[in-house]
């Protein structure tokens, strides 16, 4: 990582010329201009500072004079250098043009432009009021006040801030646990920063800055999202867990101190999961059903399939390639690096996997987009149960309990591939410790999420182990 310095914008000039930071930015060079002037022959070029005799020979910006207070002109104006080289290097992980828009606030982060945009701001408001016949209140004034309080201390605001998040994510600067972020997941980000711009828009806020969010604007948001857009529980939590992760980068990178997304407000209340898994029986019938040979249907319901059995992910499954068999004491294994976690898991293979994988010359079928394979292998679905077989529903709608019937064939996507593998092999008396191996689950809570068996099946499987150490029940 490189160091900011300073330079003059004209090393040679007999006049005044601009003092500029700089920085040899991934993405290209960073020159701001500090708005002090200094003649060459006053400027240290070795120790990048103004001498100490050239005091006389330096412009100062009206910016910096109104925060001198009688300092000494030379060491004040080499302190605030330095000053703007620390800023310069703690915000190197942003992108070049948020880094410059960064520095630029930081340099001119004078009261009297504040005061002016404060000025400004409020006729507009004024203006705005009067033409919607309304009353401008002591409380739109002081919330006024208040943003432009936060203003002082931010210079990035939180739209602007997730913007930068996303594009370091595409670009590869950002890599959390050193990995790349995945193009699926940065769709995600995109869904959730409209859905912050959207919820601003109907505040009438153009944008907002981290300090001022409080408890207040963390409810409204979750009531807000969760009533009038009648979110499901587990679709708040998504997008809430994702403002929180954006808040927790800007937090780290100094951009702002408010920590209230380490408050249990960034918590949502989520329902018992109601995804359901396919026995194997209902798998039996996935693999029965008649489909055009290599067809886009037959590629998906074949790599449904595989999940079923093999319990992978669908972003693992659709990387399966000759490489990935293993042979080991006569037994045949996958044996592949989860996209996911980066971890290693083996898993072995089926007849029925076999066949599948022989038929598509021992790899999985061709890739397909994964929203694709969610519609497709619904229509597969609907072949296998119907449209007639439905299953009681229950899910925190718009804050509310909600249950009602859907049909089974609306229930299946690729979760259910995983889901059914684990919990069909806890129905087989295999020990969790093993089928995580298996799943690369890498803690108890986030697996029994996917075992999805009843109190009754749960009693049965105590007792068949009881009865394999000749404990007698009734």
């Amino acid at each position: 990582m490189t160091s900011a310095y300073l330079f003059l914008r004209k090393a040679k000039s007999k006049e005044l010329t601009l003092v500029y930071v700089g920085l040899r930015h991934e993405e290209g060079y960073l020159r701001v201009s500090t708005g002090i002037k200094v003649l060459p022959k006053s400027w240290d070029g070795k120790k990048h500072q103004i001498k100490r005799n050239g005091i006389s020979q330096v412009f100062i910006p009206p910016y910096l004079l109104s925060q001198m207070n009688g300092a000494e002109e030379t060491s004040f104006l080499n302190r605030f250098l330095i000053e703007v080289c620390r800023f310069v290097d703690s915000r190197q992980s942003l992108s070049l043009d948020v880094l410059k828009s960064d520095v630029k606030d930081f340099i001119r982060n004078s009261e009297g432009d504040y005061l002016t945009d404060f000025y400004q701001d409020m006729k507009r408001v004024v203006s705005e009021s009067k033409i919607q016949g309304i009353e401008v209140s002591k409380e739109m004034i002081q919330s006024k006040i208040n943003q432009y309080q936060t203003r002082e201390r931010e210079s990035v605001t939180m739209l602007n801030y997730f913007e930068d998040f996303i594009l370091r994510s595409e670009k590869g600067v950002r890599m959390p646990k050193g990995k790349k972020v995945d193009q699926n997941t940065i769709r995600t980000y995109r869904a959730t920063l409209r859905v912050l711009k959207s919820f601003l828009m109907d505040k009438g806020v153009e944008d907002i800055y981290f300090g001022d969010v409080n408890l207040n604007w963390v409810a409204d948001f979750k009531s807000s999202m969760s009533q009038k857009r009648n979110w499901r529980s587990a679709t708040l939590g998504k997008h809430v867990a994702r403002l929180k992760m954006v808040f927790r980068e800007a937090y780290e990178h100094g951009i702002h101190t408010n920590q209230i997304f380490q408050t249990s407000a960034f918590n949502v209340e989520t329902s018992v999961g109601q995804g359901i898994a396919l026995s194997d029986e209902e798998i039996k019938k996935f693999v029965d059903v008649k489909l055009p040979l290599k067809g886009k249907l037959d590629k998906v319901r074949d790599l449904f399939v595989i999940m079923c059995h093999t319990g992978l992910r669908l972003s693992d499954a659709k990387r399966i390639s000759p490489d990935n068999i293993i042979k080991s004491k006569e037994h045949f294994y996958i044996e592949i690096v989860q996209e996911k976690t980066d971890a290693a898991v083996v898993t072995p293979i089926s007849g029925v996997v076999w066949g599948i994988l022989e038929k598509w010359e021992m790899s999985s079928p061709p890739i397909i987009s994964d929203q694709k394979f969610n519609d497709y292998i619904k229509e597969v679905a609907e072949l296998v149960f119907g449209e007639d077989e439905t299953i009681l529903q229950t899910h925190l709608e718009g804050g509310k309990v909600v249950s009602k019937r859907v049909s089974k064939s609306s229930l299946i996507s690729s979760h259910v591939g995983r889901r059914s593998f684990a919990t069909n092999s806890f129905r087989k008396g295999i020990d969790s410790i093993t089928i995580r191996k298996i799943t690369g689950h890498k803690d108890s809570k986030s697996f029994e999420s996917y075992v999805k068996i009843s109190e009754r099946e749960h009693a049965d499987l105590f007792r068949k182990q009881l009865e394999s150490i000749n404990y007698k029940s009734k």
